[in-house]
């Protein structure tokens, strides 16, 4: 009975030690599974993240490389059109600056004409007015001679004096209007003619120095009528317009200076 009580509670012990062996091994492969799947899980779990982070990083760097794409497109555009309005400004400068030569050009060839038509204006003018000058030069010498032997000295006078003011410095006209002044002053001249030319001066004009300027056709004249006691004097400067001077004491020629002095108040 012992030793059957023995085998019994050896046997119920290895019984009990298989049980516990396979409990033991049943909750090992328990745990191994369950870290298997916890590995498993948190393997999963790492390689979404991982995913996740890579997909994020490639969406960051796409988003980047459209970003520096679209500035190095901005960047070129921008360039391209720095560059087409230095070009465009540049070509309007030089079609500015062709114009500006072309319309210089245009003007000094415009005034070039303008000079030389009126130069030739000028020159006809001239030619015009000494061929006038010349024709009333003689038409008043002819005037003047016919008078002159007619014995007409003082209308005479007036032709020889219109010759002067057509042809300065005539000789002619003016050896003439000598002899005129000497023939009025001689004793064959009128003396009744002098005493009432006399008379009108003395009558319009005072004593002293009475200055006039008479303006006739081609001649200014200053006048200065000179009274002393009872004799007028008639002094005249004629400027005449083609720049000629001459100086008169009652139709006689005299020097500027005696005209002057003679003349002084």
């Amino acid at each position: 009975d012992a030793l059957a009580k023995k085998k019994a509670d050896e046997e119920a012990a290895r019984l009990a030690k298989e049980k516990a062996d396979k409990l033991a091994a049943e909750k090992a492969l328990a745990d191994a599974k369950a870290k298997a799947d916890a590995d498993a899980l948190a393997k999963k779990k790492a390689d979404e993240e991982a995913a996740r982070l890579a997909k994020e990083k490639a969406d960051k760097l796409a988003a980047e490389k459209a970003l520096a794409d679209a500035k190095a497109k901005a960047d070129a555009d921008a360039l391209a059109k720095k560059k087409a309005d230095e070009e465009a400004a540049r070509f309007a400068k030089e079609m500015s600056d062709i114009k500006l030569k072309t319309d210089k050009e245009a003007a000094l060839l415009a005034s070039a004409e303008a000079k030389s038509k009126a130069d030739a204006d000028a020159a006809a003018k001239k030619k015009a007015e000494k061929e006038a000058a010349t024709d009333k030069y003689r038409n008043a010498i002819t005037i003047a001679d016919d008078l002159f032997k007619s014995k007409k000295y003082s209308q005479a006078q007036k032709y020889y004096e219109e010759a002067l003011i057509s042809k300065a410095g005539d000789s002619y006209a003016k050896n003439r209007l000598v002899e005129i002044e000497k023939l009025q002053n001689s004793d064959t001249a009128t003396s009744i003619d002098v005493d009432a030319r006399q008379k009108a001066l003395l009558a319009k004009y005072g004593p002293g120095v009475t200055e006039e300027t008479i303006v006739a056709n081609g001649v200014t004249i200053i006048q200065r009528v000179v009274v002393k006691e009872t004799n007028a004097y008639v002094y005249q400067k004629k400027i005449f317009s083609w720049g000629g001077i001459s100086f008169f004491r009652d139709s006689s020629p005299i020097t500027e200076s005696t005209f002057e002095l003679e003349t002084k108040p």
